[in-house]
């Protein structure tokens, strides 16, 4: 019986230490490779109030691609160019960027890119189907932040000319017009409504997390570019950028 007992507090003893240990991170996944972690906003598993130096370590550690290091008179950052596309939730996403102000210790901003690497200069003859190709490179990365509770969508307005070097006006031929800003705001960890991006810019200890879903207006001038260089194409315009940043610094 004495043995039993023995054997049994030494158990629970043993349980114990277990139960003392270190607790597991609690992970939610927010938007693509986004998600929370006890409560931050991380990429990568790397978060907002994470040390620059300590979230290049741990991108580096990795081996997720080629990675370029940056220094100014502002800010330090870095880049990883990811060799393969990485997919979470349905989003491929294939750069990772973070960038810290000088002034203090805390990573400012994350973000991640993800590129069309398919489209055809031949498009840029045919505005419709160019239209209808951007529309289809969009539709998974907006239906997915279009389901989240907090998102706040705003119409980015149609460019109709551009200002060249000598300052000559140049018309459009070209202007997407579904170009749109996701934003969504987290408090703690937990998703806020808001019916702006000013209110969200003003909310104290706020995280943002906006989607910026780009396709260049072109001149007449950028369309002849590109369909008489054999060396450039399209596709490097054609983007969907996503950013964590505190709320005080929302453009």
């Amino acid at each position: 019986m004495k043995k039993l007992i023995c054997m049994v507090l030494v158990l629970m003893f043993v349980s114990g230490l277990y139960a003392c240990g270190e607790k597991a991170p609690e992970i939610r996944p927010v938007y693509g490779p986004f998600s929370l972690v006890d409560g931050k906003l991380s990429l990568e598993g790397v978060s907002m109030g994470d040390d620059p130096e300590e979230a290049k370590n741990v991108v580096e550690g990795r081996n997720l691609g080629r990675m370029e290091s940056h220094l100014s008179s502002e800010e330090r950052a870095f880049e990883v160019f990811m060799d393969t596309e990485k997919e979470s939730g349905g989003i491929s996403y294939n750069v990772l960027s973070y960038s810290a102000g000088l002034k203090d210790n805390v990573v400012n901003v994350i973000s991640a890119g993800f590129q069309h690497d398919d489209v055809d200069d031949s498009l840029l003859n045919d505005p419709e189907k160019l239209r209808k190709t951007i529309d289809d490179f969009f539709a998974p990365y907006k239906s997915a932040a279009s389901e989240m509770e907090n998102v706040l969508i705003t119409k980015l307005p149609t460019i109709e000319y551009f200002v060249d070097e000598n300052g000559n006006r140049e018309d459009t031929v070209f202007s997407y017009g579904g170009n749109e800003i996701y934003t969504m705001v987290f408090v703690d960890g937990e998703s806020i409504k808001v019916s702006s991006r000013k209110e969200a810019a003003n909310m104290e200890g706020a995280t943002i997390l906006e989607i910026n879903f780009y396709a260049q207006s072109l001149t007449a001038a950028a369309v002849d570019y590109y369909l008489n260089d054999d060396g450039q194409t399209y596709m490097g315009e054609l983007s969907v950028f996503v950013t964590v940043m505190p709320a005080e610094m929302l453009p």
